[in-house]
């Protein structure tokens, strides 16, 4: 039992998220880690807006589980964040439309999370230049440099604060 001044450690057993040769070597596959992770965050963060807020790759393991299937173990519990509704809402909105190219709800949304540039937020997100094009109304990506995504990648960690602050409830 864990309280306010002490933590309850458990040891996990499993390959280590980049180490990739040794998850081949292992059996596993690729896609359905990846597809596990997506689900274990995307439940995270859309549903119960409880999340692990430390889950770089030396925090995830992979392992099998006693019936022989993947499991992907998070461990390192330390720092968690809650998301309120309102936010887990508006990131839904905005994930929803910078993939259906929906510049109006993907510039609503992002001021709903608080973000001063939501393109730029799109552009760290899906690691893509991702601008509207105020003339179409259509989405520039994919390999499409312009000059705020030049500016975005070469001054990323101006951003990264804007960003992460604005994602603190």
């Amino acid at each position: 039992v864990s309280t306010q001044s002490t933590g309850t450690m458990e040891y996990a057993e499993g390959v280590n998220l980049v180490d990739v040769p040794q998850l081949r070597s292992a059996g596993f596959d690729l896609g359905d880690i990846m597809k596990k992770l997506v689900r274990v965050f995307g439940e995270q963060v859309f549903n119960t807006g409880h999340v692990h807020s430390d889950p770089h790759p030396g925090n995830i393991l992979v392992r099998k589980d006693k019936n022989g299937k993947t499991e992907v173990v998070l461990i390192d519990h330390g720092l968690y964040e809650r998301l309120s509704p309102t936010l887990r809402q508006a990131f839904a909105a905005f994930w929803h439309s910078v993939i259906i190219e929906d510049d109006e709800t993907v510039q609503r949304s992002g001021r709903e999370m608080g973000l001063a540039h939501p393109d730029i937020f799109a552009t760290i997100l899906f690691f893509k230049a991702v601008v509207s094009t105020q003339s179409t109304g259509r989405w520039k990506r994919f390999g499409v440099w312009v000059t705020r995504c030049s500016i975005a990648y070469r001054n990323s960690w101006d951003w990264l604060y804007e960003i992460s602050d604005s994602l603190r409830v």
